[in-house]
């Protein structure tokens, strides 16, 4: 019966897609366009994660891996960028329950969609991390991001601005997550737990 529910939610939230679209044929403006396409890919993210947890054996346990590689081939789908692009995911972590995979998927999904829409202009070539490791029980390491054109103020991402940055942070903290800039070439975020993060700044 659980496996119904999550099975009868994923298409709910595809009939939800299949709205948004509708409405999309409406609109002119690229800039509202690009907002509903935002949308578009929130939602499938989370569909994602109940589609996953239909399929598993385990509701409890459900396959990282695949979850993300579906999403990361649906962004790069969605926003094809049009340059010769190199994905570096390294997933650690074997399976999440849903509770933490849902929050998880959408933090990724916001920073991958930022990096295909902004880092990679005026560029041939990029590429895009995710390593992910860890346990749910201990807390959960994540490096996120792109070795792109970078972010234009780098403290910006402290006092967000936008939806997406917002989101990026109370995720975070959904997770028990500090997010931090790292300070290389790119805009690459660094998730740790809080204990850890403070443990490093002693």
């Amino acid at each position: 019966m659980i496996k119904e529910i999550h099975h009868r939610v994923k298409n709910n939230l595809q009939i939800v897609k299949s709205l948004i679209r509708f409405q999309m044929d409406q609109v002119k403006d690229e800039r509202t366009l690009e907002l509903f396409n935002e949308c578009v890919n929130r939602v499938s993210a989370m569909a994602l994660v109940h589609e996953q947890t239909y399929l598993s054996k385990d509701l409890a346990n459900i396959e990282v891996d695949t979850y993300l590689q579906a999403l990361i081939r649906d962004l790069a789908h969605a926003y094809a960028v049009g340059i010769e692009l190199r994905m570096e995911v390294d997933i650690q972590v074997r399976t999440l329950g849903v509770d933490t995979l849902v929050p998880l998927g959408l933090l990724i999904n916001e920073v991958i969609s930022n990096s295909f829409k902004h880092a990679f202009k005026g560029r041939t070539q990029g590429t895009i991390f995710v390593h992910l490791s860890g346990t749910e029980h201990d807390g959960l390491l994540l490096r996120i991001g792109d070795d792109g054109i970078g972010l234009p103020d780098r403290e910006s991402w402290r006092s967000p601005k936008s939806l997406g940055m917002e989101l990026i942070h109370t995720l975070a903290g959904q997770l028990d997550l500090t997010p931090s800039l790292a300070d290389v070439p790119g805009t690459v975020y660094e998730l740790l737990p809080v204990e850890e993060r403070q443990q490093r700044r002693a």
